[in-house]
Parts: structure tokens; C-alpha cells; sequence
């Protein structure tokens, strides 16, 4: 894949050990030097994955490189209607906060 190409890989679960594939990938990615938007999720009715995206921006705060980090993406995946109302504005909430402890924290170096 060409260096011009962003890459956004996907995360949804809550745990993030550098040893799992998914999770390795933002730091094989770091290393090879591209460019990321890393993404994550909160989809799950139960309330569980309420730490992915903290974590995801925690995680990747730490090993990825501030000018490789392009920001964060999540999604909330159900539709856009009245009865998934709650859980679209308890992931929005989730951004924001993930959003100030990044705002709060970021800029440390990648680790190697």
C-alpha cells in the first residue's frame, strides 16, 4: 500500500494488548510509517464497549506518532432512528470524553 493512502483500522472490543492482530496493526502501521485514523465502536445495546473508545485514543496516543495521527473515528452501529436515540447520544458523550482526556494528554512520543 502507498504511504499516500490513510489508513483507518478498526477496533470495537474494550481490551487492547498489543499482542492481539487487530490492536498490532495501528503499531505495524505506525512502524512502516502511515498515516492513521484509527477507528473504534459503540454498538452494543447491553452498555458493553463503553471503554473502546477511550482506550482506542489511550492506546493509539501512546504508539502512534502525533504527525501520523490524523484523529479518531467511531461509529454507532444501528440506524439513525428514535428507538436507538440513547445509545447514538451515549457514543457521542463517549467521543467527548475520549476527546478531552486526548486534548488533556496528547502529544507524547511514539514508543518504539
Amino acid at each position: 500500500m502507498p504511504k499516500s493512502v490513510l489508513q483507518s483500522n478498526w477496533y470495537y472490543d474494550e481490551k487492547f494488548d498489543d499482542k492481539l492482530t487487530p490492536v498490532k496493526a495501528y503499531i505495524d502501521l505506525e512502524a512502516d510509517g502511515y498515516d492513521q485514523i484509527p477507528t473504534g465502536g459503540f454498538y452494543r445495546k447491553d452498555g458493553t464497549g463503553e471503554k473502546n473508545i477511550h482506550n482506542l485514543v489511550e492506546f493509539c496516543d501512546t504508539h502512534i506518532a502525533d504527525p501520523r495521527l490524523y484523529g479518531f473515528l467511531q461509529t454507532f452501529w444501528a440506524p439513525t432512528t428514535e428507538d436507538n436515540r440513547e445509545g447514538i447520544l451515549k457514543a457521542i458523550a463517549l467521543v467527548g470524553e475520549a476527546k478531552n482526556w486526548f486534548d488533556k494528554n496528547h502529544k507524547k512520543p511514539a514508543k518504539s
